[in-house]
């Protein structure tokens, strides 16, 4: 489940299912505001198409922080995500 939070839409099944589990918690929430940083950034950024070269270079930031949250949940931690972990929504 843990690992399901970083794969973009997929966090809502953590989100929904597992809510007992502090560590899939923690996860999922870390997950769900990677997914809104991804959308928000997509949007404004694609709105500018002369911004595309931005584009890529922050697709290749969120599949960092995919790939390092992903990284945490098989090493069992839960370690913020650089840049965007610090922020908490879901309780």
């Amino acid at each position: 489940m843990g690992i399901l939070s970083y794969l973009s839409i997929l966090v809502l099944i953590p989100i929904f299912t597992q809510n007992k589990s502090e560590f899939v918690k923690f996860h999922a929430n870390q997950g769900l505001i990677l997914l809104i940083t991804h959308v928000i950034g997509q949007v404004v950024l694609g709105s500018f198409v002369h911004l595309y070269g931005l584009v890529s270079l922050f697709s290749i930031l969120i599949l960092a922080l995919i790939i390092i949250g992903i990284m945490n949940v098989l090493n069992n931690q839960m370690k913020q995500l650089p840049v965007i972990g610090g922020f908490k929504i879901l309780n």
